[in-house]
């Protein structure tokens, strides 16, 4: 059988077609260009993949779980947007670590997807994170070797922030605006992790908060399932 490729101008799609035996008399091409199987092959070939890989990253535990777990009820509800507690700052760090590893075993070159989890982040495109507190210091300080190697910038999405309860302000912001944010960000890492946290080049990280440059918090009731839904579909 003879296969010829054809383009479909009004769907801008290319199809096959099998021909049939010799002699057989085959239909009229439609209007428009003939394309030759190998040119097919190539435009194939060079079409980007359909599928994008996404790595979801939970922040690491914050003085508001500190508080839920002593049952201190005043800094639980006196308080807005915690930030990493001492575990969750020994989160992000372990984090740094085997990002730090993945950079030295694995390259672009390399099939980085036989990689442990955190290893494989070594080739994304982009960083996003929540505009809470909590979230951009996971992603500054366990992303840090991440963002330096790639020159990748941290965007926050207002979208991305937790589902909004009334009984728990955590979920509620302070500030807005990228130097507002980043100096929150690093003062409660110097506060909560001391000395022995190297904090000194946090604040030359690029942060873009173009969405976060207004008020991006709601102080009124909880949102339902359907809400928080509609907020994430506009990621």
């Amino acid at each position: 059988q003879a296969i010829a490729a054809e383009a479909t101008p009004r769907r801008g799609m290319l199809r096959m077609r099998s021909g049939a035996s010799a002699g057989a008399q085959e239909p009229a091409p439609p209007p428009g260009p003939r394309l030759r199987p190998a040119l097919v092959l190539q435009c194939l070939s060079a079409a980007p993949s359909p599928t994008k890989r996404l790595f979801l990253i939970r922040h690491g535990a914050s003085v508001w779980h500190d508080a839920k777990n002593r049952f201190n009820m005043r800094a639980m509800l006196m308080r807005t947007d915690h930030p990493l507690s001492e575990a969750g700052i020994a989160q992000a760090l372990a984090l740094q670590a085997a990002i730090e590893d993945g950079l030295v075993r694995y390259s672009e070159a390399d099939d980085s997807r036989r990689a442990p989890a955190a290893a494989q982040l070594v080739n994304v495109g982009a960083v996003w994170t929540s505009p809470l507190t909590r979230a951009l210091q996971t992603a500054l300080v366990g992303l840090r070797p991440l963002l330096a190697a790639r020159g990748l910038p941290v965007e926050v999405r207002r979208n991305a922030r937790d589902v909004q309860h009334l009984v728990e302000p955590t979920s509620r912001g302070v500030c807005v605006g990228a130097p507002a944010m980043m100096h929150r960000a690093v003062e409660k890492l110097r506060e909560v992790g001391g000395a022995a946290l190297d904090t000194e080049d946090l604040e030359g990280i690029s942060v873009d908060t173009v969405e976060a440059e207004e008020r991006w918090w709601d102080d009124g009731a909880s949102e339902t399932a359907a809400q928080a839904g509609q907020r994430l579909a506009g990621l």
